[in-house]
């Protein structure tokens, strides 16, 4: 199944996933630990499956499809800075002017 993130606090340890129906997914932190997830944004696409507890339905399984807009900016512009810094470095052995 597909949702989006709603809401996830990560110092709370738990979320909730929105499905296309309109359906809300309760997603816990150790759920996410388990598939081997740190923390998920608000308006991430997961795959997920979905399971039954006592208090409703909660997301395992889980695997992101798309991060949200957000935070691929800051991915890019992460890997930007990366790159620009690789690219300053003199070659090993090379003294650095100053």
């Amino acid at each position: 199944m597909l949702g989006t993130v709603k809401f996830f606090d990560r110092e709370k340890g738990y979320g909730f996933l929105v499905n296309d129906s309109g359906g809300e997914v309760f997603i816990g932190i150790r759920t996410l630990a388990r598939c081997g997830l740190d923390t998920i944004a608000r308006g991430d696409t997961l795959e997920y499956d979905v399971t039954s507890q006592p208090r409703g339905n909660a997301a395992e399984n889980v695997r992101i499809v798309r991060r949200a807009a957000a935070m691929t900016y800051i991915q890019a512009a992460s890997s930007d800075v990366q790159q620009a810094t690789a690219t300053r470095l003199p070659p090993p052995g090379e003294r650095i002017p100053f």
